[in-house]
C-alpha cells in the first residue's frame, strides 16, 4: 500500500477483491510479478495485458465501464461462484524512436464500485498505465459518496443532476443484491468529503491537489490564480510512479495559460510532489 498516493497494488484495499495481471508476447502468456510501487518489469515490450479481479462470494464489489456519455455498462462475470471480471488492456509501442509506450484511458482500466454499511459507497479504477516508459499495474479510489432513501427512492447528493446514470446503477445493484433501499438511512443534510481549497489563501508557486486520476495521468490543482491543470510529465517527484494525492500542498515553477486541457484557464510547469 502506498498511504500518501491512496494506491494499492495485487489489492484494492478491500477484503477479498484481489487483483492479477497476465502479459502476451509473442503468443506466450505469463502472470506479471508487479514491484511494490506496481512496475512491471518488461511491461513495454508486451502486446497486451489482462487484468484479472476476483472477487469472493458475499463481497458487495461490483465491475462496470463508463462510455463517453457517462452510461455505464455492468462488467461481465466470468464466474459462476463469487465474481470474476477480465479486461483486455491493449499496449500502442509507438514503431518511432524515442516515442514512449503507452495505454489510453478508454480501454486501459476497469471500475469497481463498492457498497459499504450505511450508504457508504466507493468508486476505484484498476489500470495498466504507462510513466515516463515505465508499465504499472494501479488501483485507485477515485470517487466516493453516500446515498440515501426518499420519497422518489434512492438519492446520492454527490451525484443527483451530475451522473444520474450511476445514480440509477446504485439504486439497480441495491434492488439486486438484497441490501435494500429501504434499510438505508434518510437524508437529513450533506457534509461533501472533500473540502476544496481556498485558492485565495495561497502564495504564488504554491497549489493544492484538487484531484489526480493516474488512469487518465493528469488532476487539477488550486493556486491564487484559479485551478490549473497538470500533467504527470510536468510533476518532479522522487518515485517512480507519480501520483500526488488530493489535498496535498506542492510548489510550482509557473503557471501558463492553458487552451486545451479539460477547461481549466492554466497549466502548472515545474510541479515539486512527494
Amino acid at each position: 500500500m502506498t498511504a500518501k498516493c491512496g494506491i494499492s497494488f495485487f489489492s484494492v484495499g478491500i477484503d477479498g477483491v484481489s487483483v492479477t495481471v497476465r502479459c502476451k508476447t509473442g503468443g506466450v502468456a505469463v502472470v506479471a510479478e508487479p514491484d511494490a510501487d506496481g512496475y512491471i518489469f518488461g511491461l513495454e515490450e508486451v502486446e497486451e495485458a489482462t487484468i484479472i479481479i476476483e472477487i469472493d462470494t458475499g463481497i458487495n464489489v461490483f465491475g462496470f465501464s463508463v462510455d463517453g456519455n457517462k452510461n455505464i455498462t455492468p462488467a461481465k462475470n466470468y464466474s459462476q461462484a463469487g465474481r470474476v471480471y477480465r479486461k483486455k488492456v491493449p499496449i500502442h509501442i509507438p514503431i518511432h524512436k524515442g516515442k514512449e509506450p503507452y495505454t489510453q484511458y478508454n480501454e486501459n482500466h476497469i471500475k469497481l464500485l463498492e457498497i459499504g454499511t450505511g450508504g457508504y459507497f466507493a468508486i476505484y479504477e484498476v489500470a495498466i498505465v504507462f510513466q515516463n516508459g515505465l508499465g504499472f499495474l494501479t488501483t485507485q479510489q477515485v470517487y466516493k459518496g453516500s446515498v440515501f432513501k426518499s420519497g422518489k427512492g434512492l438519492f446520492c447528493p454527490e451525484f443527483d443532476g451530475k451522473w444520474p446514470q450511476l445514480v440509477a446503477f446504485l439504486e439497480s445493484i441495491y434492488k439486486q443484491n438484497g441490501n435494500g433501499i429501504d434499510n438505508l438511512p434518510c437524508f437529513d443534510g450533506y457534509n461533501p468529503f472533500v473540502k476544496k481549497a481556498n485558492s485565495i489563501n495561497l502564495d504564488d508557486g504554491v497549489g493544492i491537489v484538487r484531484w489526480f486520476n493516474v488512469a487518465r495521468g493528469f488532476g487539477a490543482i488550486s493556486t491564487n490564480k484559479g485551478d490549473a491543470f497538470v500533467h504527470y510529465k510536468d510533476i518532479n517527484s522522487g518515485k517512480r510512479l507519480i501520483c500526488p494525492t488530493a489535498g496535498e500542498e506542492v510548489l510550482f515553477a509557473k503557471l501558463i495559460p492553458n487552451n486545451s486541457d479539460g477547461g481549466f484557464p492554466y497549466k502548472t510547469i515545474g510541479v515539486i510532489a512527494a
